[in-house]
């Protein structure tokens, strides 16, 4: 599943939620713990992304993997998101590679993205969202793609209308009440 945002800081702020739910949920095993530069946490059952192109150990930027474990100086044992020609099986991440090459992958840029092809995707647009992170974010999936729109303030044209002077019964606009001037959502 791919999840696209706009900027990095959202994508930082959706990976620290997403793993914070799934340490609820027991998804990942968070009692040994590999640190990065940046402070986020990596145990065995997260997603994770490598940062760098690294021939020796066979990874590449951007390629996704799922930790399997994590090993007591914070090497990270991983295994591909979709093992691939290029990235087959299994791999030990060295500890210092760890650190300043690896992030949490749940969420993506739409320019992360842009290539993926996943069962589903969804896309969070927003009001700085341009067309083509919109048009990247809703084309990644082959089974169902999904726009979660974030409004701040709606245009006028979203307001609720002033009651009709001509006799006929006022309206209403996106279901609000007639009495409620704008929308605002979050």
């Amino acid at each position: 599943m791919a999840l696209v945002v706009d900027t990095g800081e959202e994508s930082d702020e959706l990976d620290a939620a997403t793993r914070e739910q799934s340490v609820v949920a027991d998804r990942v095993d968070d009692t040994q713990v590999a640190t990065t530069r940046a402070g986020q946490r990596i145990t065995a059952g997260d997603r994770i992304a490598t940062r760098r192109n690294d021939r020796a150990l066979a990874v590449a930027n951007r390629d996704t993997w799922t930790v399997t474990a994590v090993e007591r100086r914070g090497e990270l044992t991983v295994v591909p998101g979709e093992a691939t020609a290029a990235a087959p099986g299994e791999r030990m991440l060295p500890a210092d590679h760890v650190t300043e090459h690896v992030q949490l992958a749940y969420a993506s840029t739409a320019h992360g993205a842009q290539g993926d092809t996943v069962t589903a995707a969804n896309v969070v647009i927003g009001e700085h969202t341009g067309a083509a992170s919109a048009y990247v974010g809703t084309t990644r999936a082959h089974t169902s793609n999904t726009a979660h729109l974030v409004a701040t303030d709606l245009p006028r044209t979203a307001r609720a209308p002033q009651p009709a002077t001509d006799g006929r019964r006022a309206g209403r606009t996106c279901g609000l009440p007639a009495d409620r001037d704008a929308v605002t959502t979050r």
